[in-house]
């Protein structure tokens, strides 16, 4: 008899024409917006009537997105993600301004080389990066670097090479946010006084309508959110590997709705229509017949060895460590629960899908904490690769639809709130929402996936392969993850 967890929500709510992102990606959010939008924590969840967000997934009467925005209205929003594996022309630092082509956007730079292994290094008081093609409105750029520093700045304008409107960023650890508003379709970043060592620069930007309209019904979607999380609610979904797939602004999706990332007939008994605990549930129906992988929790690393093989070097036999991305040998790895053992991550501990390998440091620094970014929680983006962020959100989903069955479940909160780790919950289920919106799906994760189906038999990570799911499942829990959602 299945055990489902939540409570079956009553979809009658109408979507804003707000976004989730065309093809990959998103800005981190800052740490303001993600103060107002993801981590309004109990205050929001008391529309649950409990400390726990997921007892209840009913749609409240006056939680409906604004419908007031134009539904002729279509805005797309873009995301082109520059990061060392697409920038394969750094071997030297030029030393006379040269074009480069992201995703079909011209780029012009000066002095930017790559001496650091799997970073952009820019050369100090010499580098600098524009797009010499116009990218409709640029909404914000997110700027990851491996060694935080405060030396470098980004200019705005309305003409290639802009050198006057200084943007100034939001700050989170080694994350810059710069927030360009709906004026600009240039940049300039230009770095000063040290080394610069950029591990990913993401520009999203919008065409096909006015950016003012879209914040606007997206602001009235949720009463707690402020101006400026309003703006990360329309985040798009990011991705290192630029393969994730565009996204839909169709109203008629009732919440944010990103294409699949999967065209199989894997998911052909999954009906569209379903929400909730009941498509929870029909989800671990069909992931039920895996039991015949035959998968041991100490067996596990003789499948990372494919499923987790460092893709620029494959002779060498060195996996890639969960959170940081760093290839090393199995010898100096854990096995990191991502849902932890106890707080019921031994449910689901012989699933590769869940377990993931990890240097010994990476896995003793997260210990057992909820995921999100409060000082009570952690980041999966700790060790300087914010696409784990994304992955990990997608993992979490995962092992709540496995674990089902054992009381797995997600809160809304950034610890438990009963002092007891053995609840079985994680979270913060508000903010890995946006994330999985925020991170599109990385080419490890897809490599994962199929290996795991192709080699092994094995289900596949629903998530993974259609990240509407999870707004599907989870998005009308309270107030916080309608506006997420869209819904």
């Amino acid at each position: 008899m299945r055990k489902p967890i939540l409570l079956l929500g009553i979809f009658l709510s109408i979507s804003v024409l707000t976004g989730c992102n065309n093809k990959d990606s998103s800005s981190v959010p800052s740490s303001s917006s993600e103060s107002s939008l993801i981590d309004s924590g109990s205050s929001s969840d008391s529309s649950s009537n409990g400390s726990s967000s997921d007892s209840s997934l009913s749609e409240s009467s006056g939680s409906s997105s604004s419908s007031e925005s134009s539904s002729s209205e279509i805005l797309v929003e873009h995301t082109v993600t520059i990061n060392r594996d697409k920038w394969t022309s750094l071997s030297t630092y030029p030393t006379s301004e040269t074009s480069v082509s992201f995703d079909g956007y011209a780029f012009n730079f000066m002095a930017a080389g790559n001496y650091t292994a799997g970073v952009i290094q820019g050369k100090k008081a010499e580098f600098y990066l524009y797009n010499s093609d116009a990218m409709g409105i640029i909404t914000s750029i997110v700027l990851t670097l491996s060694t935080a520093h405060t030396s470098h700045t980004m200019y705005g304008g309305t003409s290639a090479n802009p050198t006057t409107d200084v943007i100034t960023p939001t700050v989170n650890n080694t994350v810059y946010t710069y927030e360009f508003g709906n004026t600009y379709s240039y940049f300039r970043l230009f770095n000063d006084a040290v080394v610069i060592y950029i591990s990913s620069i993401v520009i999203n930007f919008v065409t096909g309508g006015t950016p003012s309209s879209s914040s606007s019904s997206s602001s009235s979607s949720s009463s707690s959110s402020s101006s400026s999380s309003s703006s990360s609610s329309q985040s798009s979904a990011s991705s290192s590997s630029g393969s994730s797939p565009s996204t839909s602004y169709d109203g008629s999706y009732g919440y944010n709705h990103v294409d699949p990332n999967y065209a199989g007939t894997y998911y052909s008994s999954i009906s569209d229509a379903l929400r909730g605990s009941t498509l929870l549930v029909t989800l671990d129906d069909l992931l039920d017949p895996d039991s015949a992988s035959g998968f041991s929790y100490s067996g596990l690393f003789s499948v990372f060895a494919f499923t987790d093989a460092d893709p620029t070097n494959l002779s060498s036999g060195k996996i890639l460590s969960f959170y940081s991305g760093t290839p090393s040998s199995s010898g100096s790895m854990n096995r990191e629960h991502t849902w932890p053992k106890s707080r019921g991550g031994n449910y689901v501990e012989n699933d590769p899908h869940v377990i993931r390998p990890t240097l010994n440091s990476e896995n003793s620094a997260r210990g057992n904490d909820f995921f999100n970014v409060s000082p009570t929680s952690w980041d999966p983006a700790s060790f300087n690769n914010a696409k784990y962020r994304g992955i990990a959100a997608r993992i979490i989903f995962y092992a709540a639809v496995k674990g089902q069955e054992d009381s797995l479940k997600l809160v809304d909160e950034t610890t438990d709130t009963w002092g007891d780790i053995n609840h079985r919950t994680m979270g913060k289920l508000s903010t890995l929402l946006q994330w999985n919106l925020q991170y599109g799906i990385d080419s490890t994760e897809v490599l994962r996936n199929d290996t795991l189906a192709t080699k092994y038999g094995h289900n596949r990570n629903p998530f993974i392969d259609d990240r509407n799911y999870a707004c599907k499942i989870w998005g009308t829990t309270n107030t916080t993850t309608r506006s997420i959602c869209g819904m």
